[in-house]
């Protein structure tokens, strides 16, 4: 009778056991195949013979599967202008923008965006005929959208995209003085993120 207990306890022990292992890897498994937060961005660098800019845009975007993830996106630059030969007017413009983006996959490598936002500028601007000058406040609504080509996983992800703006507002920072719409064109990477703690045993 005692041998039959101790053979029925080690059974019970044994069974919770195998169940113990089988939840720890049910539930490893579900960690790794969970769609992870990424946080990355790119860097604006861009000159020419009249103007200059300097700038970051980070983002935070969250992948839901394989074809379809969301964020959000910053704009943080700086853009300096001067044509004496065109214009007489020389600024300094500080840009700073917000907005929302969602990025569909259809291929593997290939993925459609469209990123609303507003974006705020504060600029000084100098008559350089006259000497006088002045600030000026603004702020205007954008819609991007536009096409990319890059690779999203687990590890991370790095992209290449090109874009329009579809609002035909006159402060926009997409588009050039005739106000005309200019392409805006980003590339980028991003690493995984955890934001999940820890649950202590």
């Amino acid at each position: 009778m005692k041998n039959l207990k101790i053979l029925l306890i080690s059974i019970i022990t044994l069974l919770l056991s195998n169940q113990s292992k089988s939840q720890e890897i049910i539930t490893q498994k579900n960690l790794v195949t969970t769609p992870p937060y990424y946080l990355g961005g790119n860097i604006i660098i861009g000159a020419s013979s009249h103007s200059f800019q300097l700038g970051i845009n980070p983002e935070l975007v969250k992948s839901y599967n394989t074809y379809m993830e969301a964020g959000i996106a910053m704009n943080i630059y700086y853009e300096s202008y001067s044509a004496y030969e065109l214009n007489p007017i020389k600024s300094n413009t500080f840009h700073y923008g917000i907005g929302s983006f969602v990025r569909a996959w259809p291929l593997n490598s290939f993925f459609a965006q469209l990123q609303p936002e507003y974006n705020w500028a504060w600029s000084y601007q100098k008559n350089t005929e006259t000497g006088s000058s002045g600030n000026l406040r603004y702020g205007c609504s954008s819609l991007l959208a536009g096409i990319g080509y890059g690779k999203h996983g687990e590890n991370g992800f790095s992209y290449i995209s090109i874009m329009y703006d579809l609002f035909d507002n006159f402060h926009s920072p997409y588009r050039d003085s005739y106000h005309r719409p200019e392409p805006v064109i980003r590339g980028g990477v991003g690493f995984p993120v955890n934001f999940r703690k820890k649950k202590r045993s």
